[in-house]
């Protein structure tokens, strides 16, 4: 053996005796401690951590505070750092989970083993799945009778668990996001079990599905046939259906146009949207989207498509980014 080996060795022996009691408590947890070298000519407390595990202990700059460090610390308070690290082939190949900090060993050990056992146990936790969501919200005064309020489609992201529940959908969407509404819930997503996009939760209708022997004659079941309250041209499938054709010649000749198209998302009424579709007397051949929010101007003006269905699909897809961009 060399001299270093022997010198090396020598340090362990004294850092080994000189924490005994700090591995006595490891010992008492079922551990494994040992004072080892960490490769990096530093020395640390390791221990078993569980499987696939270990815990690293230092007082002193990533070391074991031993003779050779006296001159350097002094009579200094040794702060305890208990590391917890995934095993890799090598301790410099160790990925670290978290760490506990404290004046002794055991106060940092308590730490990051609490901490360890957060981590895990929200690692376990099943994320949760969320789904887009449009409403009428409340957007200035307050609903009610008697009661002036203004109110505008607002897209909001819910748990997808709580759709067709009146109360988790009000307690989520007023309590938890802070947003007054006025209307159904109704789903954006695609490929939501038991809603197309598009559809109401119909959550304020009684019924329920899971339980109700006679649930196909409940009121819940009639709007889930009829599509009560939903909006499927401007969040759903059908983004060419819903719209008003306009046949008074007079309203045809005072905007110049042969055919004219339009899509409100509202009454008359700041923060609604407008889609207008039209072929004009001097371009007789195409057809022309324009979009406007109240008081915020044009979205788009007399942009050129492709013919009547895509400037539909295109005015819906222009209102609905407009909405989730707000």
């Amino acid at each position: 053996m060399s001299t270093t080996d022997t010198n090396r060795d020598a340090y362990i022996a004294e850092l080994t005796e000189r924490y005994a009691a700090e591995i006595s408590f490891l010992r008492d947890h079922d551990r494994s401690p040992e004072v080892v070298w960490t490769g990096r000519g530093e020395t640390a407390l390791q221990a078993t951590a569980g499987p696939g595990r270990r815990m690293l202990a230092t007082n002193g700059d990533a070391c074991l505070v031993g003779s050779r460090d006296e001159d350097a610390y002094g009579e200094n308070p040794r702060t305890w750092c208990v590391g917890l690290y995934n095993i890799g082939r090598s301790v410099e190949a160790d990925t670290w989970i978290t760490e506990g900090i404290g004046d002794t060993l055991e106060a940092a050990y308590r730490q990051a083993f609490a901490s360890l056992a957060k981590s895990d146990h929200d690692a376990e936790k099943p994320e949760t799945k969320t789904t887009r969501v449009a409403v009428r919200a409340v957007t200035s005064g307050t609903f009610g009778v008697n009661s002036d309020h203004t109110e505008a489609w607002k897209i909001l992201e819910v748990p997808t668990e709580i759709l067709g529940d009146y109360d988790a959908e009000a307690t989520v969407i007023i309590d938890d996001l802070g947003m007054s509404f006025v209307s159904d819930v109704i789903v954006v997503d695609k490929d939501v079990e038991g809603f197309a996009a598009g559809c109401s939760t119909w959550a304020r209708f009684g019924g329920d599905p899971n339980y109700d022997d006679d649930y196909e004659s409940s009121e819940h079941a009639q709007a889930a046939r009829e599509h009560w309250n939903c909006e499927h041209t401007l969040f759903g499938a059908t983004p060419t259906e819903g719209w008003t054709q306009v046949t008074d010649a007079a309203e045809l000749d005072a905007h110049d146009t042969l055919e004219l198209w339009t899509f409100r998302t509202g009454e008359y009424a700041e923060g609604e949207y407008e889609a207008l579709v039209a072929r004009f007397t001097w371009d007789p051949e195409t057809y022309r989207l324009t979009v406007f929010r109240d008081e915020h101007g044009p979205l788009c003006e007399q942009v050129q498509m492709e013919g009547l269905d895509d400037a539909k699909s295109g005015g819906i897809a222009t209102i609905v980014d407009a909405i989730e961009g707000l």
